[in-house]
C-alpha cells in the first residue's frame, strides 16, 4: 500500500543460488506502507529501501536492512529479535515502535527515535551501544565521528509518514523537523525568529517549492535554497 503524491514498488531480487533478497522501494517523493511476513509494518521515506531475505520467517532472528528512513512498528516475537542494520548502526528490538534514519550524502545524521518499548542500538563505527528509553532519541554524525542521546517528543520526528500533518498551534521548531524528515531537506531560520513561535497550518501533497513559498510568507522572510538546503533571512 503507498499513498502520497507518486509510485513505490515491491522488487524480488536473486543474488545468487544460496539466497535471495526481497527489497521494498519507495520512490522519491511518496510514502510506502508495507507490512512484513511476520507481521511487523514498515513506513518508508521517499527514496529508501528496506531489505530481508526470503527465509525472514524461517530464520532465528528477524534482520532487515534498512537505507533511507522507515518507521516501525514490529511484531513482538520473544523468540526472535527483531534486527535493524543501518551503515553505522545495528538496532535490536523484540516488539516496539521507532524511527530509524540512515546517514546521507544531504545529511550526515543517522538516528533512531524510540516511540515506546526498548531498544539496543549498537554504534559499529564506535564500537559500543546504548539502550534507549521511550521518548530518547539516539544520534551518530558520521563526519565528526561522534554520537549522542537526547530527549524528544518521538512523534515530531514520526509525522512525515501521514499523509496530512495537521499542525495546530505548534512550535515552529516543531514544524521544521516533521519538514526536514518529510522532504529531506534542511531548514534553517535567521535567530530573529523564535523557535518558539506558534503557527497552524496543514501540509498534504505539496511540493517542497510549494512549502518554501508558504513558510517565507507565514514568517515574512527571504529564502534561498542552496540544493537541499533552505535558508531564511529577515527582510
Amino acid at each position: 500500500m503507498l499513498f502520497v503524491a507518486g509510485f513505490g514498488s515491491a522488487v524480488l531480487f536473486g543474488h545468487d543460488s544460496q539466497e535471495s533478497v526481497r527489497t521494498l522501494v519507495t520512490a522519491k517523493g511518496c510514502i510506502g506502507d508495507y507490512v512484513l511476513p511476520d507481521g511487523t509494518r514498515v513506513w518508508l521515506n521517499g527514496g529508501s529501501e528496506l531489505s530481508y531475505r526470503e527465509d525472514f520467517n524461517g530464520s532465528d532472528d528477524r534482520q532487515v536492512s534498512l537505507r533511507g528512513e522507515g518507521f516501525f512498528e514490529v511484531t513482538k516475537d520473544s523468540s526472535r529479535p527483531f534486527i535493524v542494520n543501518m551503515d553505522h548502526l545495528k538496532v535490536q528490538v523484540l516488539g516496539t515502535s521507532f524511527d530509524a534514519r540512515t546517514a546521507s550524502e544531504n545529511q550526515p545524521e543517522a538516528d533512531v527515535i524510540l516511540e515506546n518499548g526498548e531498544v539496543k542500538v549498537d554504534c559499529r563505527a564506535l564500537d559500543t551501544y546504548v539502550t534507549l528509553a521511550p521518548g530518547q532519541r539516539f544520534c551518530f554524525n558520521s563526519e565528526t565521528r561522534t554520537m549522542n542521546v537526547s530527549e524528544v517528543i518521538p512523534a515530531h520526528y514520526a509525522n512525515w509518514r501521514k499523509s496530512k500533518m495537521v499542525f495546530d498551534n505548534a512550535t515552529l521548531a516543531e514544524i521544521i523537523i516533521s519538514l526536514e524528515r518529510r522532504y529531506d531537506v534542511s531548514i534553517t531560520m535567521p535567530p530573529s525568529i523564535s523557535p518558539d513561535k506558534r503557527l497552524s497550518l496543514t501540509v498534504g501533497n505539496e511540493s517542497l517549492d510549494e512549502i518554501r513559498d508558504l513558510l517565507a510568507t507565514l514568517l515574512n522572510t527571504r529564502v534561498t535554497a542552496n540544493g537541499r538546503s533552505l535558508d531564511f533571512a529577515s527582510r
